[in-house]
């Protein structure tokens, strides 16, 4: 029979403990034999012993070519090489366990936090843990983690973590642990941080910046975290005027004059937070002023000024209509500009008619209102404003002016 090469394995085995070695198998058909320190022959061949001490046993399972060894109240005469020999196919394969007696660290401790399990520190301060163990055989790994991830390890008795604490230690558990296979339960001591902090305090979806329309009702929430509670809420406006002390801000209806900055401050015993949201109120623009309008040829060219835009782009629009007639007709404009001012003519106007025209500005929330309509009439070698012919008047322009808006502030 040929003999393959010898594995070798240390195994370490407490006192009073067990040892179970596992022979590798290759099939089912093959046949295994086990040797114990100071016995030549073997003490056993597959499931049958050839020894009388009961702390030793075969298991596994026979049909799948199991056999393996099992030494119960491990003893200090037990320490030395077992050998598990495997026939198969002619070839023998030889497998060593060097069985030690291991010494499990013991001791474990984090020094001035023997006696808690709980630490209250502040935002900030440093907390300092040390932690200490009487070293086995083999040597045991000694290792710090929080909230169950390895931060730092050692292989000498004593592991030094240092941390500064921030809101984001809040109830972390740091656990100093020893790691020996010598040991059969876990070796460990836990301290949970209690930190406080001032609040830290956000606005939910909403960012920097709120955009609204004009009349639609405004919920901010101020949503705080921190510790100790209670909190106290101020809701300020532009940094300095007190407009609530409830988490949630409600405006129903906002109006133009509302927008500005608002500023959620939350305070406990530690401090205070802020967050901020600058409110930008949208609205329709204002309807075009100074309005003039000249005949031209079958037709009216009409001059304007733009108004507040509401802080978007706007466009501008012209209605007109016969004076009997109940629809107006629309028409949007593509102005040119000359010295601020805009025209577009409306033509094909029938002689001998009146006309009534109105305008208004939109932008992407919305339309102005109209402006007051006026009235235009043809005749055959005149024509006509408000009952009022050319030859009642010096020039042959007529000019409207329309009381305009308060002026506000435009937004590029």
């Amino acid at each position: 029979m040929l003999k393959a090469s010898c594995a070798k394995q240390d195994v370490l085995v407490t006192i009073n403990g067990a040892a179970n070695l596992k022979c590798p198998t290759h099939s089912s058909s093959t046949s295994t034999s086990w040797f114990v320190p100071g016995s030549v022959p073997p003490i056993s061949k597959d499931n049958t012993l050839y020894t009388d001490n009961n702390r030793i046993s075969i298991t596994g399972n026979p049909k799948k070519g199991e056999y393996n060894l099992r030494i119960s109240n491990f003893q200090t005469s037990d320490v030395g090489i077992y050998m598990c020999t495997i026939s198969f196919k002619n070839v023998a394969y030889q497998h060593e366990f060097n069985l030690l007696i291991g010494k499990p660290p013991k001791n474990l401790r984090i020094e001035n936090f023997e006696n808690q399990s709980t630490v209250q520190k502040i935002e900030g301060e440093e907390l300092i843990l040390k932690c200490t163990v009487e070293s086995g055989q083999p040597k045991e790994i000694l290792r710090f983690e929080k909230n169950g991830h390895i931060i730092k390890e050692s292989n000498t008795s004593t592991v030094n973590l240092t941390v500064n604490l921030s809101h984001t230690d809040h109830q972390s558990r740091y656990t100093c642990k020893a790691i020996s296979t010598a040991l059969n339960v876990s070796l460990s001591q836990t301290i949970t941080v209690n930190v406080f902090y001032a609040p830290q305090v956000n606005l939910g979806k909403v960012g920097e910046s709120l955009m609204i329309k004009e009349g639609n009702n405004l919920t901010v929430n101020c949503i705080a975290e921190g510790n100790p509670k209670p909190y106290n809420y101020t809701w300020m406006y532009e940094t300095t005027r007190p407009i609530s002390t409830l988490p949630a801000f409600i405006i129903n209806v906002i109006q133009r004059k509302d927008a500005g900055l608002y500023s959620c401050v939350v305070t406990n015993k530690i401090g205070s937070g802020k967050a901020d949201t600058n409110v930008v109120v949208m609205f329709p623009p204002d309807p075009p002023v100074n309005v003039t309008f000249f005949p031209v040829e079958n037709g009216v060219r009409l001059e304007w000024m733009a108004n507040f835009n509401g802080g978007f782009k706007q466009s501008f629009f012209i209605e007109y209509r016969e004076q009997n007639d109940d629809m107006w007709q629309k028409v949007q404009t593509l102005p040119i500009t000359l010295n601020n001012r805009m025209f577009w003519t409306i033509g094909n106007l029938q002689e001998d008619r009146t006309y009534s025209f109105r305008m208004f500005s939109r932008n992407k929330i919305g339309d102005s209102n109209k402006t007051k309509e006026f009235h235009f009439n043809f005749l055959d070698e005149e024509f006509e404003v408000d009952g009022q012919t050319s030859q009642d008047k010096e020039k042959s322009s007529y000019q409207l002016l329309f009381s305009s808006v308060q002026s506000r502030r435009t937004y590029v």
